[in-house]
């Protein structure tokens, strides 16, 4: 499921968010909502990008 800024519910929040886009700009924002399928998603994500040891 794909959330927007405008998912967020808590106000307090939702005005941090917007105040952290206008202040930095992204090309994109991603909102997470926290679930088992995001969070593995990401580990898979972040398991390629992990720098090789030798």
């Amino acid at each position: 499921m794909s959330l927007t800024l405008n998912d967020i519910k808590h106000s307090k929040i939702k005005a941090w968010v917007e105040e952290c886009i206008a202040m930095c700009e992204p090309d994109n924002v991603v909102v997470v909502d926290g679930s088992k399928e995001e969070y593995d998603a990401l580990n898979l994500i972040g398991a390629l990008y992990e720098p090789r040891k030798n």
